[in-house]
């Protein structure tokens, strides 16, 4: 079932008002069309949030950070940039090996990655990733003249017809409260429309400024997702029958191979809280079978 059926469902106990908050949010949140977005996969959100109201959802979602933040968190990671990676070969069964398109070489006894893999993954494994997630959703970081911003948001959904439009873009934006830019306020912005804000930087500050006449920004930060050969868009937001397809063969392991990912753990799917528990149960197969009997040390 995706969002849209199940709005068309109980559309007749909406008020336009409160329909139209419900779309700038999903949309916002889950980055392509209501028809494209999992209903359930929202719910299974929903209910981590407490699952009674919106404000404790967007407290769950806004306000809870890392301990040590990203920063903390990146410093005691493992890991070498500008190092893209063109095959894996698994065929052999003590030794998986990385082949790096510099022609560097990486070996291991269990190796975790996405890309060409020699032999083939078993046909539900190999679908499920390629078949993906469909969030292009826009992330923009705006600071904006003043504090009275810090306890601000908005939403905004345009319509053509009966159809979301997306032109102009859709909105869902949140202050921050603890902005550290002095007198000035640290805006979030999620987008979903025809607008470019990397390509486009000065029509994006233009539809910001039109969300409120006092409004006026000073700086902007986007990162295009959708473009990073790496990230391949925004956080994983699933499909109507994705997971029940394919989520269990996403998970297990294949041979030495084990697979992680932010995409498809139990809990917080598409959150880095889901990636380390992701990564941490992967590390711990790979520990349990090591300590097991099996042989040498992970080079990767």
């Amino acid at each position: 079932m995706s969002v849209l059926d199940r709005l068309e469902q109980c559309k007749d106990q909406l008020s336009r008002n409160q329909y139209e908050f419900i779309v700038a949010n999903v949309v916002g949140m889950g980055g392509t069309d209501m028809s494209s977005i999992s209903y359930f996969d929202q719910l299974h959100r929903w209910a981590l949030c407490g699952g009674r109201e919106a404000v404790e959802y967007l407290n769950h979602n806004v306000r809870y950070k890392l301990k040590y933040g990203q920063s903390g968190l990146t410093r005691n990671l493992s890991y070498s940039f500008s190092t893209p990676i063109h095959s894996i070969n698994h065929s052999a069964a003590s030794c998986v090996t990385a082949n790096c398109t510099d022609g560097r070489v990486f070996s291991a006894p269990y190796i975790k990655k996405e890309l060409v893999f020699v032999p083939q993954l078993p046909p539900p494994k190999a679908e499920g990733i390629a078949h993906g997630r469909r969030n292009i959703v826009k992330k923009v970081h705006i600071q904006a003249e003043g504090k009275k911003w810090r306890s601000w948001s908005a939403n905004r959904v345009s319509w053509a017809g009966d159809q979301v439009s997306r032109e102009p873009s859709a909105f869902m934006a949140l202050g921050e409260s603890h902005s550290l830019s002095g007198e000035d306020s640290n805006l979030v912005f999620f987008v979903v429309g025809n607008i470019d804000p990397v390509a486009q930087p000065a029509q994006q500050v233009a539809e910001t400024e039109n969300l409120h006449p006092d409004l006026k920004v000073k700086r902007m930060v986007t990162i295009d997702w959708e473009k990073d050969p790496y990230s391949k868009g925004g956080w994983a937001c699933h499909s109507p029958g994705c997971l029940t397809k394919y989520l269990t063969a996403l998970q297990v392991p294949v041979g030495n191979l084990k697979f992680a990912s932010g995409d498809y753990p139990d809990g917080w799917r598409g959150y880095i809280d889901g990636a380390i528990e992701s990564g941490m149960l992967a590390a711990k197969e790979v520990d349990d079978e090591l300590r097991d009997g099996q042989t040498g040390l992970a080079k990767l």
